[in-house]
């Protein structure tokens, strides 16, 4: 997965090559290569968020965000000497539950999330503490400046399947000034 987030005012070079362009029963085999570049020019669409907040009195922190309309990219702490466990015992900050929108909906990670969300340590080469970074490309188009909050799983919902507002940890988001 590839978030690119570009701020407004912002631009960021793409380039990319492409070889071998295979036949078609229509068209003979074009043997070569093709260099593509591009500008892909920021947007207001994508903000960053510099958040500090603890997951509830877990330890673990929520220390930025970078939402798209297309993905989010969620950084934790997760402190050493740190007990918390996840909803399915690992020792990891709270997984991406969903986001709460500013008109009180909520969009939860079924409704959100297309299949491609996954969280990986960064920076504590393998040991059960450090930074994390949790990514997810989304099936939805978000609102960006319409999210209220981030939602993240407590704990699972056990056999009903259903989660209810106290089943999440809710981190407000604040734009970063």
């Amino acid at each position: 997965d590839l978030l690119l987030c570009v701020q407004s005012g912002e631009q960021r070079q793409i380039s990319t090559s492409i070889s071998c362009v295979g036949k078609n029963e229509m068209k003979i085999e074009k043997k070569g290569v093709w260099n593509l570049e591009w500008i892909l020019k920021g947007s207001n669409e994508c903000q960053k968020f510099d958040i500090n907040k603890e997951f509830g009195n877990t330890g673990v922190k929520l220390v930025s965000a970078e939402i798209s309309a297309l993905g989010l990219e969620l950084i934790s702490d997760y402190p050493k000497g740190c007990k918390y466990a996840d909803m399915n015992g690992e020792h990891q900050p709270p997984s991406f539950a969903g986001v709460k929108m500013k008109d009180g909906k909520v969009y939860t990670y079924e409704s959100v999330v297309d299949g491609s969300g996954e969280q990986f340590e960064t920076g504590s080469s393998g040991k059960l503490y450090g930074k994390f970074t949790e990514t997810v490309t989304t099936k939805k188009i978000l609102e960006v400046k319409q999210i209220k909050a981030l939602l993240f799983f407590k704990k699972s919902a056990g056999d009903s399947e259903t989660y209810k507002a106290e089943d999440y940890y809710e981190i407000p988001l604040e734009v970063e000034k």
